[in-house]
């Protein structure tokens, strides 16, 4: 079975169309769908139907396309692991990350990772947790970074960051320095979006204290940490932030830390991977990088 052909067919199937997977290829629509029926011919059956401008995956595509992804995988760690040790690493690193990790986390390491491969590319999308989870699921990353678990066998979990959390107001003075996690449940609050790993931090530490989301006194939802952030500093209310997302306007004094008393505020952000996808050398040595980076700042 030839190998390009399987890689254009895991594009091709991860894409969901022939045009996308022309353009993330740069491979002309033709060749692309000539590629794919050289493939079927050679397998004897079709694996995409053919719905009149969209396509969609047959029952036999589905079986092959992780198992194309393994072959795809295992081809790449062999050509890896056929170097000697100690090799220039080279290649692309395509990462995906909710907005903390992804914003304030990845970039620096990702920059120091650089300077010590400097053959290394680096692209780093971010959305929300569940997301990010769903991509590793349907095998359009390999690895992801997230504050929240979405429960599928297929995904695999581990700790990679520990994240503090605080209680941001603004800046003008009007909130106390100290509160209660009851007195907080009377503050104007900005929440984050239903599938944000945030909001699943913020709901599990207040069923912690037997308290439920829905008491809070919600003003408004909103899409990211930034805009969390903004409304914060525009007076709208109060919210729970990461501390690296707060700490440049903690001490410009745009907004304040108020800490709530008797509440810890912590979170893990996890690493998430597929259990049927083998490693690439590449990820292996930038995983290893951010456990090292990490183990170092607690140091």
């Amino acid at each position: 079975m030839d190998l390009h052909h399987l890689r254009i067919f895991a594009t091709v199937y991860s894409c969901g169309s022939f045009t996308g997977a022309s353009n993330k290829l740069s491979i002309s629509q033709p060749t692309i769908s000539e590629h794919i029926k050289n493939l079927e011919r050679e397998l004897g059956f079709p694996l995409f139907d053919r719905l009149g401008r969209s396509i969609r995956p047959t029952a036999e595509a589905e079986i092959l396309f992780p198992r194309a992804l393994k072959i795809i995988d295992d081809i790449e760690s062999l050509k890896n692991d056929l170097h000697q040790e100690g090799s220039p690493l080279a290649g692309e690193l395509v990462i995906g990350a909710s907005t903390i990790p992804g914003a304030y986390i990845i970039p620096k390491l990702a920059a120091a990772f650089k300077d010590a491969n400097p053959r290394v590319r680096f692209t780093v999308l971010i959305h929300d947790s569940g997301q990010i989870c769903r991509m590793v699921k349907n095998h359009e990353l390999v690895i992801g970074i997230v504050g929240a678990e979405i429960t599928n066998e297929n995904l695999e979990y581990s700790p990679l960051f520990r994240d503090e959390m605080i209680l941001v107001a603004p800046g003008n003075g009007e909130y106390p320095d100290r509160i209660t996690i009851r007195e907080m449940l009377d503050l104007p609050f900005i929440c984050r979006e239903e599938d944000s790993g945030t909001r699943k931090s913020v709901a599990s530490i207040l069923a912690g204290h037997g308290i439920g989301l829905e008491q809070i006194n919600a003003v408004a939802t909103l899409g990211s940490s930034s805009a969390v952030k903004e409304a914060v500093k525009a007076g709208l209310g109060c919210s729970i932030l990461s501390r690296r997302a707060a700490e440049d306007d903690i001490t410009s004094g745009a907004i304040k830390a108020v800490t709530v008393e008797g509440v810890d505020l912590v979170r893990d952000f996890h690493l998430v991977t597929h259990r049927k996808r083998t490693m690439p050398r590449l990820y292996q040595e930038f995983i290893r990088h951010m456990r090292d980076a990490e183990d170092n700042r607690h140091k």
